[in-house]
């Protein structure tokens, strides 16, 4: 109990005991302590008549003190990483700010019940799951069965301090419905037509929100994008994927979950209350329950978010097309659409459905990119192999020049299995020649990189502190240097579990230069993206492969100007940070776990 204590009888019955110095005490623990009184301290009843007492007190009940037991972090894992969805195999790791007390369990194995009899969630976690302690201070969930899950990744928050992730796109401050319908008439998708319909209000949306939820809604009511697959009402199934959207956010996919306070969990020396942390405001868990599990003031009070994935991100984009819907000419121009197709059912990059966003929110979606290798010459005078330091593990290393050209001139490309290029960008898309650009990124020739620097015609000849790093907010100035050394040899190979998440474009608005210069865009399903040109000026140039071959002198010669994106050169990459993920959302989002996913060609 300490290193001083003292007590003092209040009643003949009743003695209370006072800790004066806690110091070098192992706390006695409700539920677990107790004491036995000494027969030779001659305690007896009063009037004394009987022997000395040696009695053996009950359990130690109550508490030294309110509960200060708080969860960390909440992360969402597959350890397998073999599917981006939520099933079999994936985990829920719960930290907490201190060694708990298990609740009593066996910490090699915690059954769904007994997981159940400590913590509520707001989703269902599936049929079956089980946990264990690692440690004192760690729970990890595994599902062992995801049948009736519930469980989705709503806003994208960071695993490092929990807080949410600006997202390029925010929508106005409306409501939207959206839902699935399937059938079998001319009018339907094989997959499914989305549905949606916008409200000023929540309680303008709710109506039809719940309607659809009951199966009783008739669509032919409502205004849709395009024809309701049947006039009648349509029963339970045939009606699927129902949201209700604030902002674009789902007012209704935020996980949370607390302790509850008679599942005996506390800090490990229990002398604490029970523990009843909730990883959702008080006054926010009050309305979430009031109102059915719709609340407006969910998404902006969860004090411990559902950070992390259920796996990687594997869509990709399967066919860029390029069309004139109403055949008015046969020049690029106005009117015109390209409709980026997706592998997968995505989150919509949080954009509502059928709705025009302008040409930013294009922007913050995607890249507009243009593919430009070419032959390399025989001689290159400038240097062949290269060295970087000071870019951490992923990027630094020695670079070895390669055969091939990307925008006139060679590029280098990290030696011993490394994932990263340096390349030129001087004279794509402008109209000059020696513009001294060099570019570290991930994908030869990309407008998005992770360094970028004004250098000569070679990246070494870029002073030391020339180099701008993407932090993930603003380009800021780096220790990273490139030297020349011809004789450089590689031993150790780069780490490569990098995150393109650090790579941003190095030109701004970059669809603007393949574009136009106004178009818009508009999700027609949840795997189709349309972008409409409206006005068409003002493109730019780009350095032309195909004329290289045969002009001279290079690179000059080869800039061209750019009347449309080229059939078979010009392609989209989806920008890591528009959070682009699949439906419902359980992934990383694309580009975070590799780059060539998500772009492809119109060919």
């Amino acid at each position: 109990m300490g290193t001083n204590y003292e007590g003092y009888w209040s009643a003949r019955d009743l003695l209370i005991i006072t800790i004066t110095n806690p110091v070098g005490a192992n706390p006695p623990g409700v539920a677990v302590f107790s004491l036995q009184v000494l027969q030779h301290a001659n305690l007896r009843g009063f009037p004394a008549a009987e022997l000395p007492s040696a009695a053996l007190s009950p359990i130690l009940a109550g508490s030294f003190g309110p509960s200060s037991v708080k969860i960390l972090k909440i992360q969402a894992r597959d350890p397998g990483l073999d599917d981006m969805i939520y099933n079999q195999g994936d985990t829920i790791t719960i930290t907490f700010n201190q060694p708990m007390n298990r609740a009593g369990q066996d910490p090699s194995h915690v059954s769904k019940s007994e997981i159940d009899a400590v913590l509520h969630f707001s989703h269902s976690l599936g049929a079956d799951y089980s946990a264990t302690w690692p440690s004192s201070d760690v729970l990890v969930i595994e599902i062992l069965d995801a049948t009736s899950s519930a469980v989705v990744l709503a806003a994208p928050y960071s695993s490092i301090d929990n807080s949410a992730y600006p997202l390029p796109h925010v929508d106005p401050n409306t409501f939207q419905v959206q839902w699935t319908e399937t059938c079998s008439t001319s009018f339907c998708s094989p997959n499914g037509n989305l549905k949606s319909e916008s409200f000023t209000t929540l309680e303008d949306a709710m109506p039809l929100y719940n309607l659809l939820q009951r199966g009783q809604a008739d669509p032919s009511i409502f205004n849709v994008v395009d024809l309701p697959c049947s006039f009648n009402r349509l029963p339970r199934g045939i009606i699927q994927n129902i949201l209700l959207l604030y902002r674009g956010f789902d007012v209704t996919a935020d996980f949370w979950l607390y302790i509850k306070v008679d599942g005996h969990l506390r800090d490990f020396q229990n002398t604490e209350t029970f523990a009843d942390y909730s990883s959702l405001s008080y006054h926010a868990m009050l309305e979430y329950e009031a109102t059915n599990g719709v609340s407006l003031i969910t998404h902006d009070n969860i004090l411990v978010p559902l950070t992390g994935s259920f796996g990687p991100a594997t869509i990709s984009v399967t066919a860029l097309t390029v069309s004139d819907p109403d055949n008015g000419d046969i020049r690029y121009g106005a009117q015109d659409q390209i409709e980026v197709k997706f592998s997968d059912f995505t989150n919509l990059a949080f954009m509502q459905a059928g709705q025009v966003v302008s040409k930013a929110d294009v922007n913050a979606l995607l890249t507009c990119e243009h593919a430009n290798f070419e032959p390399g010459d025989a001689v290159w005078n400038e240097c062949t192999r290269v060295v970087v330091s000071g870019a951490g593990a992923a990027i630094s290393g020695i670079y070895e020049i390669q055969l091939q050209r990307s925008d006139g001139r060679p590029y280098y490309k990290q030696m011993v299995g490394g994932n990263y290029y340096i390349y030129s960008f001087c004279n794509k898309w402008q109209d000059v020649t020696g513009c001294p650009r060099w570019l570290v990124g991930s994908s030869v020739g990309s407008v998005s990189a992770a360094y970028f620097s004004e250098s000569g015609l070679d990246p070494s000849l870029a002073t030391a502190g020339s180099w701008r790093r993407w932090n993930g907010n603003t380009w800021e100035g780096s220790s990273m240097t490139v030297i020349c050394d011809k004789t450089a040899s590689a031993n150790t190979a780069p780490d490569t579990t990098f995150d393109a998440l650090i790579e941003e474009e190095t030109l701004p608005n970059s669809c603007d230069v393949l574009l136009g210069r106004e178009y818009t865009g508009m999700w027609r399903d949840r795997s189709t993206f349309q972008i409409t040109i409206i006005n068409a000026s003002r493109l730019v140039g780009y350095y032309d492969s195909v004329l290289s071959q045969t002009c001279t002198p290079r690179p000059k010669c080869a800039i061209t100007s750019v009347d449309a994106p080229a059939v078979g050169a010009f392609y989209i990459r989806i920008k890591p940070t528009a959070w682009l993920r699949n439906f419902p959302s359980t992934s990383g989002a694309v580009g975070h776990q590799n780059p060539l996913l998500g772009e492809v060609c119109i060919c």
